[in-house]
């Protein structure tokens, strides 16, 4: 496990602080992949929140959003990670072992990462449904807890490390590439997105 490096359309439901990105942002995939983590730890910090209190209305919205958040955006971020943005990244830093041995270990963490995720999320699901006042179970808060710490390290490692060695090694071509597969993945084309202005997903 590495330790952390020193240095579709709006909806009412879903909480402002992890609102879907602008699909314009496709067109810079790296800039859209970053825009992602910034994302992600606004839900992570929603999830920290309601991980710290007992369940009101407000909490069970919140594990709604957050479940469906996990369930879907989250897991379109780790598919375009997965199958198009490392396998990219080991195609032109097959040069440096100690790079692809970080790579190796971040999809390590991605597979560990998707079976504490199915737990959380049916969890959520389980407090969204439930009684409107009752304590946070301890069980759930403390998974949920060890999650955002996990997530919160991978991230950062993301944004110190890959993107930036992603910056000055992945060229013209695969960046299109790039920006092709992610705007597939969403259902749409660069080109419609261009067109379309406030798209969003």
């Amino acid at each position: 496990m590495l330790s952390a490096p020193s240095t579709k359309h709006v909806s009412r439901r879903q909480p402002a602080a992890f609102e879907p990105l602008d699909l314009r942002l496709l067109a810079r995939p790296l800039d859209f992949l970053l825009a992602e983590h910034y994302r992600l730890r606004a839900a992570l910090a929603q999830l920290d929140w309601l991980a710290r209190g007992s369940v009101g209305e407000a909490r069970r919205k919140l594990a709604r959003a957050l479940a469906r958040y996990f369930a879907e955006d989250y897991a379109l971020h780790t598919a375009d990670e997965e199958t198009d943005f490392f396998p990219l990244l080991r195609l032109r830093c097959a040069d440096d072992e100690a790079f692809l041995a970080t790579l190796d270990t971040l999809t390590a963490e991605h597979s560990a990462d998707d079976a504490r995720l199915a737990d959380v999320v049916t969890k959520l699901k389980a407090l969204a449904e439930g009684p409107q006042r009752h304590d946070i179970p301890p069980e759930f808060a403390a998974e949920a807890l060890a999650f955002i710490e996990v997530l919160r390290r991978h991230i950062a490692w993301e944004n110190a490390v890959l993107l930036p060695v992603a910056r000055g090694r992945l060229q013209s071509a695969d960046l299109r590439r790039l920006a092709q597969k992610l705007a597939a993945r969403r259902n749409v084309t660069l080109t419609a997105v261009a067109r379309g202005g406030a798209a969003r997903a």
